[in-house]
């Protein structure tokens, strides 16, 4: 977040609100009909007609010949797979995330944050029967999320930390420094999840490895430890693993792993 000019001055209405209807649809998780986007958006009926009569043209959203609601289109597939293949940040998560998953049999995630948000833009399912509700493709609220936690106390100023109005997670986040980790089981119902930062120099983190598992298989220190070992074995495969900032790091994840209680 720090150093980025904002953009928000060249913002095209038009267009943010063309984004906005998308939004609308991938959250609703299903069809929604002209009136519904209409009240959600904020917008006049006739704006958000032109607006997916646009998009329906463009083969972004689609309609429904029986109840004539929205959902997207099957465009919307390119642009996934074109982020998948072309992305400089979808390309650094594959390999922690096959490193860290290779070691513990649980979802494993790669996050980033973008503004406000924490975004799950890769991960690897557990194959066992009871596991928690897979994110990949997923974005919350920053601090709805481990890894996005984790990333604001390591790559956010004070001052914008304070913005986002936790006074909790603001008392946390020295901890979170010193530690290089974030745990807890208080994000989602009967879930631990464990945040590790991946870097590539000392000043330099990609993104957040966070691995989410029941509680009741294993416990805080065993599931730092396997996810340490993960991305101590993507450092060791990557060559990073002898360079002093990652060295720092494996250090620190070792020593944290022994001492860490939820």
């Amino acid at each position: 977040m720090r150093g980025k000019k904002d953009k928000w001055n060249y913002l095209i209405q038009a267009v943010s609100h063309a984004l906005e209807v998308l939004e609308a649809l991938v959250n609703n998780k299903g069809p929604l009909g002209v009136t519904e986007l209409s009240k959600q958006l904020k917008l006049h009926k006739n704006n958000i007609f032109r607006l997916l009569a646009t998009l329906e043209v463009r083969g972004y959203v689609a309609q429904d010949d029986l109840n004539e609601r929205y959902y997207l289109g099957p465009k919307t597939m390119s642009l996934a797979h074109a982020y998948e293949k072309y992305s400089s940040a979808f390309l650094k998560s594959e390999a922690p995330v096959k490193a860290v998953r290779n070691r513990i049999d649980e979802n494993v995630y790669f996050v980033i944050l973008v503004k406000d948000q924490a975004y799950y833009i890769n991960g690897r399912e557990s194959s066992q029967a009871v596991r928690a509700g897979f994110k990949k493709g997923v974005s919350v609220p920053i601090l709805q999320s481990a890894g996005g936690r984790l990333l604001a106390a390591l790559t956010m100023t004070n001052q914008e930390i304070s913005s986002l109005g936790d006074s909790s997670f603001k008392n946390s986040v020295e901890e979170i420094r010193n530690s290089h980790l974030f745990l807890t089981n208080s994000l989602e119902k009967e879930i631990i999840s464990v945040a590790v930062p991946v870097k590539e120099t000392q000043n330099t983190i990609v993104g957040a490895i966070q691995v989410d598992a029941p509680v009741y298989r294993i416990s805080p220190a065993e599931l730092i430890n396997l996810t340490s070992k993960g991305l101590m074995d993507y450092y060791d495969q990557s060559g990073l693993k002898d360079t002093m900032p990652v060295a720092i790091e494996i250090e620190r994840m070792t020593a944290t792993a022994k001492e860490i209680r939820l």
